[in-house]
């Protein structure tokens, strides 16, 4: 999906920065998983002599992808690599903010307004992990690492969804320890 941007990026390069360097783009799709990335990053490196190494974006291929890169001490720039755990890649910088500067901003809610529990609602579908549930993990994560009363709820969003009973039955119990009333 990124091809376009990254030729045209490759276009300006070539003409401003690098006017007398051949600079190659060899892509592949990783199909989001962590066996295909395994064997194209490798493949690629041998192959192809990579002097950095653009994407994956999926956290699943780009787990893989930044274990080999910081072996090789190859440069990767990814829009992934958000989840927690993804620091421990030197090699790689991200586009985005990673997931857990998002748990240190709701970290300072809960000290700013003296919260001792929280919940947090996640969608899953089919008990699969996505981008949904590796950023509540990562908020998890924050909240749980300081000792706070943290808890979840999942959901599926694809389905018809009753967020109030959700809220009474599920969450506020959960992040408040009694129920709240709601009107109506």
């Amino acid at each position: 999906m990124v091809q376009p941007a990254v030729e045209i990026a490759l276009q300006e390069v070539k003409a401003t920065t690098l006017p007398f360097h051949q600079v190659s783009v060899v892509s592949n799709d990783t199909l989001c998983n962590v066996n295909t990335a395994q064997i194209v990053v490798v493949d690629h490196y041998f192959q192809y002599y990579v002097d950095v190494l653009l994407g994956p974006a999926c956290e699943f291929s780009a787990a893989p992808a930044g274990r080999f890169t910081a072996h090789w001490n190859v440069p990767m720039i990814t829009a992934g690599g958000n989840a927690q755990g993804f620091d421990q890649f030197t090699s790689m910088t991200r586009h985005g903010s990673p997931y857990t500067k998002l748990g240190t901003m709701i970290l300072d809610f809960t000290n700013k307004f003296s919260w001792s529990s929280i919940s947090l609602m996640v969608h899953e579908e089919s008990g699969d992990y996505n981008d949904y549930s590796f950023l509540c993990g990562a908020i998890y994560f924050e909240m749980f690492r300081i000792a706070l009363n943290v808890s979840y709820v999942t959901f599926n969003q694809n389905r018809p969804v009753d967020f109030e009973t959700i809220l009474k039955e599920r969450v506020s119990p959960k992040a408040r320890g009694k129920s709240l009333i709601f009107e109506t």
